[in-house]
């Protein structure tokens, strides 16, 4: 028998949406209170980046929690495998569904009422929507769930709202001038920077109101059982969003895309070319190492935003250490493939 507290968690995933697209990142066009309400009550994480942007990792990286060294072998701790030995629900609704709405009526009629669940809510957005349709569509969406909410009172409530997929490259015109919007199609922050907005009635007092801490897709995973409660499956947490806020580690992370491959931390973002298409791992020369460190790129962080301003010549040193560090990681990538 399950004694553990009942727990109800909304992890609701947008299939495209940039953190610019809301007001509680900043947007002074788009007006979504219900949204807004649970960016108050909770917290807004200001530096989330996806791990990669192929098709498909953010999902991977959510229903396994496993680094990119390790991903594309069997996880022994997937998700709806973890929480149903936890005796948790998961339920899992995507809007493109013809069924939509029925399997959405039926979890508030006959799987909310009892025990601890996951509903894992994928949102879709119109095709061609602009910015101002995609922060409305996901407003009415909350504004839905609040609704059914309702009818049951007091529940113990979380909210993980997040996006597999920021702004578009395509999306980079209009009033933005040609060289500034290919600026930021160069940008690997930019690509892989996502909304992430942590929200319940039983967070922790002290749980502050944004976060410039460094996540991961991947920390999703963990901070989902460590949310409902589970047994986590290790000795410890790699990271979690409501442990992690409070830890003021170095932490680093590995960020990347078809082209290329960067190294971030708190204060700084270095990128080297990645050479996976171009060349092979196997041969990796001298010529190879001499290339990457000419064409990496050294930026401010969190001030520079869109990986705009390149000081790599202005710390050589600092540069060269993190590409050796990115040719290893590298390395290690491509002996897996």
């Amino acid at each position: 028998m399950n004694l553990m507290p009942r727990k109800i968690l909304f992890f609701i995933t947008v299939d495209h949406l940039a953190p610019t697209d809301l007001a509680c990142y900043g947007n002074r066009e788009t007006r979504t209170p219900h949204l807004d309400r649970l960016a108050l009550d909770g917290v807004v994480f200001d530096e989330h980046y996806a791990s990669t942007s192929f098709p498909g990792s953010d999902r991977n990286d959510w229903l396994s929690g496993q680094p990119l060294l390790e991903q594309g072998a069997t996880s022994k701790h997937e998700l709806g495998k973890v929480l149903a030995s936890n005796h948790i629900d998961l339920t899992q609704i995507d809007e493109s569904d013809a069924q939509f709405s029925e399997q959405l009526q039926h979890f508030f009629c006959n799987s909310l009422p009892k025990g601890s669940h996951l509903l894992w809510l994928r949102v879709s957005t119109p095709a061609g929507a602009d910015y101002f349709s995609r922060a409305n569509h996901l407003e009415s969406m909350i504004a839905r769930l609040r609704g059914h909410l309702n009818d049951f009172g007091e529940l113990p409530v979380a909210w993980l709202i997040t996006s597999e997929q920021g702004i578009l490259p395509e999306e980079l015109s209009g009033d933005t001038s040609p060289v500034y919007a290919e600026q930021l199609r160069q940008s690997l922050s930019r690509k892989l920077w996502r909304p992430l907005i942590l929200s319940g009635n039983d967070l922790p007092d002290d749980y502050p109101q944004r976060s410039q801490s460094l996540t991961l897709s991947q920390d999703i995973y963990w901070t989902i059982l460590e949310l409902l409660n589970c047994k986590i499956p290790t000795n410890s947490i790699p990271y979690s969003l409501l442990t992690g806020i409070y830890q003021q580690q170095e932490r680093q992370l590995f960020l990347l895309d078809e082209h290329r491959v960067g190294l971030r931390t708190p204060s700084e973002l270095t990128v080297i070319p990645n050479n996976a298409n171009e060349t092979d791992a196997n041969n990796a020369n001298e010529v190879d190492e001499a290339i990457s460190t000419i064409s990496a790129k050294y930026y401010l962080k969190p001030e520079d935003r869109n990986d705009l301003n390149d000081l790599s010549s202005t710390v050589p040193e600092l540069v060269e250490k993190h590409a050796t560090s990115l040719r290893e990681f590298l390395e290690k990538l491509h002996s897996k493939q």
